[in-house]
């Protein structure tokens, strides 16, 4: 059933956000690829669904670190939404684990 969620939801972004659903000449890529490898795991666990307080105790942080961390990630990125944050994580997934 959660994969099935998910799938909606990816498509109800992609559908709502096409700039970020295509990658313009590598732009998305080269951005997720200046994230440091704190914000790589923030950024995923943001795709897992936690909130900015559950990252912040996986990870021993405050929550106020932690919105500090996603306000460079979205600046980065050059987004303003969790959902588009979401859609970036699930559709750059491998290059955020990769490092």
């Amino acid at each position: 059933m959660r994969v099935v969620k998910t799938v909606v939801v990816l498509l109800m972004l992609a559908l709502s956000v096409p700039g970020l659903a295509q990658d313009s000449q590598g732009q998305n890529n080269q951005r997720v690829n200046s994230l440091t490898s704190r914000e790589r795991q923030i950024v995923l666990m943001v795709a897992e669904g936690l909130s900015n307080k559950d990252v912040g105790r996986r990870l021993n942080l405050s929550e106020g670190t932690v919105k500090v961390h996603l306000h460079n990630i979205y600046t980065k990125l050059g987004i303003n939404k969790r959902t588009a944050l979401v859609l970036i994580a699930h559709t750059h997934r491998e290059e955020l684990m990769s490092r």
